[in-house]
C-alpha cells in the first residue's frame, strides 16, 4: 500500500490505518485444490465495500487531523450497498 501512498502518510500511521480498517475477520475458504475465496462480506454492513469505505474514512481522518485548518467535504452519491458501507466507515 505504501507504493500508492508514497510520502503522504507515514509508514507507521499507514500500518495503523490498515489495522483499524481490517477490524473484522475475513475468512479464506477453500473451494477446491488451488482455488480459494476471500470472503469480504463479513464487515459491519455485510458488503465487500466495507473494507474500501473504512480505509477511505481512516485516511480522511488522518488528513483532517494533519490539515486541521482546512475544511474537508465528502460528497457521496450512490445506490445499493455502497452508501451503507461508506456511512458505517465513518
Amino acid at each position: 500500500m505504501n507504493k500508492y501512498v508514497g510520502d503522504e502518510i507515514p509508514k507507521q500511521k499507514l500500518i495503523e490505518i490498515i489495522n483499524n480498517t481490517i477490524s473484522f475477520k475475513i475468512p479464506l475458504k477453500k473451494i477446491e485444490d488451488s482455488i480459494y475465496s476471500l470472503e469480504l462480506f463479513h464487515g459491519p454492513t455485510l458488503a465487500f465495500k466495507d473494507i474500501g469505505a473504512k480505509f477511505m474514512a481512516q485516511c480522511l481522518d488522518y488528513f483532517k487531523s494533519s490539515y486541521s485548518s482546512k475544511k474537508i467535504t465528502v460528497l457521496v452519491a450512490t445506490s445499493g450497498d455502497t452508501g451503507g458501507a461508506v456511512a458505517k466507515g465513518f
